[in-house]
């Protein structure tokens, strides 16, 4: 990878817009059916466990914070791991840009372009987000952070506009489909959580770690909670499952007087500028990990291979089937692991054969050599005879 340094407010930037686009597409269908009217007091559950786990992670990564996600692999297993490790990151990053380029083309479809067969608005994407990754990470991690402030203003906006529609009725009863669904089933919900592997991948390039890693955590977890809060408490259940895209029908309700009726548009444009940045995000991380992994020099090469992937999948596979089945195994069982459980595994890993190097140095340095030790008896005992 480059040598871009990443501060606190781009890393924060960059977490964000991975979150909203996934989250706009999948969360109201996927997390109600699950959990019902509990979804928020699940939301709230999950960043409390998501917000101990990083505790952890930090406090294990202390004194690695110089390494990412491969180089804790190849510290831990050699180059063999860190090529496995680097395979694996690399397959999970473009699944899940390709669930979410055909699920959000789909839901463009049905609600702005119906005419069109959603696949053309598919490859469009596609060629787009390889054309703007080849100007490197340094360029989307700048236009991340000159865009969230916008989309901030933008929620707030919404929120305030929405006001009088929110019913906090509808998130009624709290616990939803039960307890033993939000709180035991739901463990392995953290597939919304999945920008937080950024941590994991930017690692060496991010100034303060522990204290940017905390403010992803927190400022995760209230979009979450504000976008399921606002989603939830205007549409009710089971209302919200019958709707393909629910955030942009609250955005249709939003009018200013006679002469500003189709506000909608607006943030329906705002929305596909991030999704094209979180897609150029995606496929930018995809070709630093190959360049980190593999030692490709040309790696922007890579970038015409990928968009005949994608596009060639999109033409031969049935995708309605293939992205419900996939999406749902995807954050549900893949994610966990993958964002998770196995970065802290390696982590953890690292950090005793760090310990044991140290304490064999201490153990080194500190022994007492025999024929030292003799030596400096010999003399010792000379100086007394003399004096």
């Amino acid at each position: 990878m480059d040598n871009t340094k990443i501060n606190t407010w781009e890393l924060v930037s960059l977490t964000s817009i991975i979150t909203f686009t996934p989250l706009l597409v999948t969360l109201p269908r996927s997390a109600g059916k699950v959990f019902g009217t509990g979804v928020l007091l699940h939301a709230l559950y999950i960043s409390f466990i998501i917000l101990f786990f990083f505790l952890l992670v930090f406090k294990v990564y202390k004194g690695q914070e110089n390494k990412d996600i491969f180089d804790i692999a190849e510290n831990v297993g050699g180059k063999p791991l860190k090529v496995i490790t680097g395979i694996i990151v690399i397959l999970y990053l473009l699944l899940a840009c390709f669930v979410t380029i055909n699920e959000f083309s789909e839901d463009i479809n049905k609600v702005l372009l119906i005419n069109t067969n959603f696949q053309y608005i598919s490859i469009l994407f596609i060629i787009g987000m390889c054309i703007a990754a080849m100007f490197g990470l340094k360029g989307v991690v700048r236009i991340g952070s000159i865009l969230f402030p916008i989309i901030i203003l933008g929620l707030i906006a919404i929120f305030f506009s929405l006001l009088e529609d929110i019913d906090i009725l509808n998130l009624t009863p709290i616990l939803g489909t039960g307890a033993s669904k939000i709180f035991i089933e739901g463990l392995n919900h953290f597939g919304r959580y999945n920008s937080l592997f950024l941590i994991f991948i930017f690692a060496p390039k991010i100034t303060n770690l522990k204290k940017s890693g905390l403010c992803c955590v927190l400022s995760t977890s209230l979009i979450i909670f504000f976008l399921i809060f606002l989603i939830f408490s205007i549409i009710p259940y089971p209302q919200v499952l019958e709707n393909s895209f629910a955030f942009f029908e609250i955005t249709r309700m939003i009018s200013y007087g006679r002469f500003f009726q189709r506000v909608e548009v607006i943030f329906t444009f705002l929305w596909l500028f991030v999704s094209l940045i979180y897609l150029t995000l995606i496929i930018a991380i995809v070709i630093s990990s190959f360049r980190k992994v593999f030692s490709i020099e040309y790696p922007n090469l890579l970038l015409p291979a990928i968009a005949f992937l994608f596009i060639g999948i999109l033409l031969l596979l049935p995708i309605n089937n293939f992205l419900l089945i996939t999406r749902d195994f995807l954050y549900e069982y893949i994610s966990p692991f993958i964002v998770f459980i196995y970065p802290f595994i390696l982590l953890l890993l690292s950090r005793l054969k760090l310990g044991r190097s140290k304490d064999r140095f201490r153990e080194e340095k500190f022994i007492i050599n025999p024929s030292c030790l003799l030596s400096h008896l010999y003399t010792l005992l000379f100086w007394l005879l003399l004096h």
